[in-house]
């Protein structure tokens, strides 16, 4: 038999005392003792795959590894950009605030300021009104005495001048002059028998005389002055009635115009005019500014 065969029966031998040892020895006692209450059979331990974080965290950082400088600087801007981004929106959300709260002021303090420029307007025009009141052109109508001669023509002299400080243009005006009973309201609508007059110019405090023959209130005629119609007129039946009305325009272009109305009998050393009530109302100027 050869060498390897005697060691393997030698082995075999063995093994079959040990299988063939006492159930007093203590050694499969034991063996026994210490496989009791386990399980052969239960689950064998597993190793779990890495999760899925830790995977995204190795890939990255496994593309890191590659990253160039080119890519480093472009993350190095987007980074200076978003940085840029957020102080500027700070910036701005302040700004909104500073310029909300002027809102609110100019809102509050908006009521006051109207007031203070409504003043202000106010003050300027009555200034300005002040102004054109004083530096105006002002037309006032003087009357002079008439003389009366029996069996001649009746002149009236008239007398427009100009009182204000600065020139009057475009003068204009209707004159009536007639003979009319002393009761009677003058005819103030100027539809026949009364004179035109014009002139483009009256400097200040310059004078422009005229006369004026006084017609018939019949005929419309050159009136002529009989004995009747003196002793009518010395008597204060009948009365010489002058109106009219003068239109004109100052040097700030406001156009004005002024009504005058006068009545009177004849004394001895000639006419004097005292007007009714219906002629002394007509007497009106404009007040346009």
């Amino acid at each position: 038999m050869s060498e390897q065969n005697r060691q393997y029966d030698k082995t075999e031998g063995e093994l079959s005392g040990s299988n063939n040892a006492s159930p007093t020895s203590p050694l499969p006692l034991k063996m026994a003792e210490d496989d009791q209450g386990k399980d052969t059979n239960g689950p064998k331990p597993t190793i779990s795959p890495p999760s899925p974080v830790r995977n995204w965290w190795s890939i990255h950082m496994e593309k890191i590894k590659h990253v160039g400088l080119h890519e480093w600087l472009m993350l190095a801007a987007t980074l200076v950009m978003a940085v840029s981004t957020v102080a500027y929106t700070h910036y701005s959300a302040k700004q909104w605030d500073t310029m909300n709260n002027t809102l609110l002021e100019i809102k509050k303090q908006t009521p006051k300021l109207i007031e203070s420029t409504e003043a202000a307007k106010r003050a300027s025009e009555t200034a300005a009104l002040t102004m054109r009141l004083d530096e105006r052109a002002w037309i006032v109508v003087e009357y002079a005495p008439i003389a009366m001669d029996v069996g001649s023509r009746v002149a009236v002299p008239l007398i427009f001048k100009n009182a204000g400080k600065t020139e009057a243009r475009n003068l204009t005006g209707v004159i009536s002059v007639s003979v009319t009973p002393a009761n009677a309201t003058p005819d103030f609508t100027y539809v026949r028998g009364y004179y035109s007059w014009n002139t483009g110019y009256l400097a200040q405090n310059t004078k422009a005389p005229t006369t004026w023959n006084a017609l018939d209130r019949g005929t419309r005629q050159d009136f002529l002055l009989t004995d009747s119609a003196n002793s009518a007129l010395r008597s204060g039946k009948e009365v010489m009635t002058i109106h009219g009305r003068i239109d004109y325009d100052d040097i700030f272009r406001i156009h004005h115009w002024i009504k005058f109305c006068d009545q009177g009998g004849a004394p001895e050393n000639g006419m004097q005019l005292r007007g009714n009530k219906a002629c002394s109302d007509y007497n009106r100027t404009d007040d346009n500014r």
